[in-house]
């Protein structure tokens, strides 16, 4: 295919990218941002409150001070996991190679097999969460044992995809470029003569995504008849019966335009 690598070709892949990236982005920016504009808007009414009374000024500087200090030394120092590093790490990766599928060059960088193996683990992820969004795993009333079983699938699921975001991860450019002229007539080339078009050995980190993937399919299918085999028993089937909260209320509303005829009635009366 000339010129491919289009998002809709890897469209769970862009999915998992997506959100990574915008996992990334958050857990960099946000926090220390909100920290300094507290930070800025507490000294400028401390130097006010300054101006009108010495001590009540100094607390009002003070006070704040102390306190943002204290919490970003707190997150300076703050203790992470393994899995936690491991974490950021694969979303490390996964903002380069969405930068590589962005610049249509990612299926240059990995052979067609690994792209097709990733893209299969991230569409078993995709089925994972959408079985756990779904109102049997999101409801409020759920039990502390169920909460417990949700969560650790999700982070299951998560920490499917970080090991193959790490596997890969050494295959992507330092620095993610964006392709030269001859990159796209090589390319090209390679679709009118096929003969031309080398055969890429698989790399060393195929067997073991391999086998995230078979287990991330197991997770998404042993979720999914969780979820079934709750969705068909009969106390949800009558609880979520279709239009069943619109019945009722039509019903109510009839019952009290009913209630109001009566009473103009009477009072006609």
């Amino acid at each position: 295919m000339f010129l491919s690598n289009k998002q809709d070709q890897y469209p769970h892949l862009a999915i998992y990218l997506r959100q990574a990236k915008e996992r990334r982005r958050f857990s960099l920016s946000s926090p220390p941002v909100a920290a300094f504009v507290f930070l800025g808007l507490a000294f400028v009414i401390g130097v006010i409150a300054m101006a009108r009374g010495a001590m009540s000024g100094l607390l009002g500087v003070l006070a704040p001070l102390a306190l943002v200090g204290g919490w970003l030394y707190a997150r300076k120092h703050e203790v992470k996991t393994h899995a936690d590093l491991l974490h950021e790490r694969a979303d490390e990766v996964a903002k380069k190679m969405s930068d590589c599928l962005e610049r249509r060059r990612l299926h240059r960088d990995l052979d067609e097999a690994s792209l097709a193996l990733i893209e299969e683990c991230a569409r078993q992820w995709h089925r994972t969460q959408l079985a756990l969004g779904s109102p049997h795993w999101d409801r409020d009333d759920l039990p502390p044992h169920l909460q417990n079983v949700r969560d650790q699938c999700v982070r299951a699921a998560d920490q499917g995809m970080d090991e193959v975001m790490l596997l890969f991860g050494p295959l992507l450019p330092a620095e993610v470029e964006s392709r030269g002229f001859l990159d796209y007539a090589e390319e090209i080339a390679e679709g009118v003569f096929t003969s031309r078009k080398a055969v890429r050995p698989l790399p060393a980190a195929f067997e073991p995504a391999r086998q995230v993937a078979e287990k991330l399919k197991l997770l998404a299918s042993e979720v999914e008849k969780r979820t079934q085999t709750v969705s068909d028993s009969p106390n949800l089937r009558e609880n979520l019966a279709a239009g069943r909260s619109v019945d009722l209320a039509i019903g109510e509303l009839r019952q009290l335009d009913e209630a109001e005829s009566e009473l103009r009635q009477n009072l006609g009366g």
